[in-house]
């Protein structure tokens, strides 16, 4: 027997006469693109008029829709959902065939974060008019989220005390070094000059670094700094110590929902149950909620549950 064939490419067929024809009546793109038309965007801050001078921008809820759509389909990165809003045809369907830039795509992500935000509770109290979310309890949990730090670029003030020390050793050694290479022919293999003035260069950039470091520190009377993302804090998870940003979720118990999130700078989840049970309340409209998480949250070795 032969292999299954594929079809002639030089075969004339009769595709659908319509790009609607593609996408199906209960396809996710039509839901995307019903909710985000009903929602009154310039009310959430994003910039809902379009410029009066210059070349067009895109229509926010173009954007909007196209971020939706990589979110339920794992899509995150700016220049693959240029490609695929270029080739997909529920992309082509959902946006009428508009290919963003991946900048702008970027930029709105960037620039609409706080908007972005008033979207998703928008979608909780749809879902909660809906019926769809429970009134009895949800479960929190906080994930660790890698921050956007290079490990060399977070100092703890007592290590940094340290290696600031070891590099004011270090620059001492290599001044006493390059005396010596202007007062005395090279040796075989020996650093020349140039190289000892390249690393010196390199120290004293570091010792600037450590030194401001430390004195950010002072001002903020934190023990630690990320300088890259300032925001972010140096903590344990699975990878070892790493900056990180501590991520709040609540889920209600009906049909596993999220009803609630915050990204904090919380290196435990000690002290945050309360603010999650009570922001998982304002988002259900409700007066008593039961908040259920693990033994984080509690100096008990078990599971906790509290009520408010």
């Amino acid at each position: 027997m032969g292999y299954i064939q594929g079809a002639d490419r030089n075969q004339v067929i009769l595709l659908p006469d319509t790009l609607d024809d593609y996408v199906g009546g209960d396809n996710e793109v039509r839901a995307i693109d019903a909710f985000i038309n009903s929602l009154d965007i310039s009310l959430m801050g994003f910039k809902a008029d379009p410029a009066k001078e210059g070349r067009p921008g895109y229509d926010p809820r173009d954007m909007l829709k196209l971020y939706m759509y990589g979110y339920l389909n794992h899509i995150r990165s700016s220049r693959r959902l240029q490609k695929e809003a270029s080739r997909n045809v529920e992309l082509m369907w959902l946006l009428r065939k508009v290919v963003p830039d991946f900048r702008c795509i970027a930029d709105f992500r960037k620039d609409n974060a706080k908007s972005i935000r008033e979207v998703f509770r928008a979608f909780v109290r749809l879902c909660n008019k809906a019926g769809l979310l429970s009134h009895e309890s949800v479960v929190i949990d906080g994930s660790k989220f890698r921050a956007v730090n290079a490990d060399n670029k977070s100092y703890v003030s007592s290590n940094a005390k340290k290696v600031l020390l070891d590099v004011e050793e270090k620059i001492s050694r290599y001044m006493k070094e390059l005396d010596e290479a202007d007062a005395a022919e090279s040796r075989p293999g020996a650093l020349t000059k140039e190289d000892i003035v390249g690393v010196l260069d390199y120290l004293e950039r570091r010792k600037a670094q450590l030194t401001e470091a430390l004195e950010q520190m002072a001002g903020s009377g934190e023990n630690h700094i990320c300088t890259t993302d300032p925001e972010s804090r140096l903590m344990k998870t699975r990878d070892g110590i790493r900056p990180s940003f501590n991520v709040q979720t609540a889920v209600e118990a009906k049909n596993h929902l999220i009803v609630h999130y915050d990204v904090t700078s919380e290196c435990t989840d000690w002290h945050l149950l309360g603010d999650g049970i009570n922001a998982s309340k304002a988002a259900l409209g409700v007066e008593n909620l039961e908040g259920i998480a693990d033994r984080g949250y509690s100096s008990n070795r078990g599971n906790a549950v509290f009520k408010r």
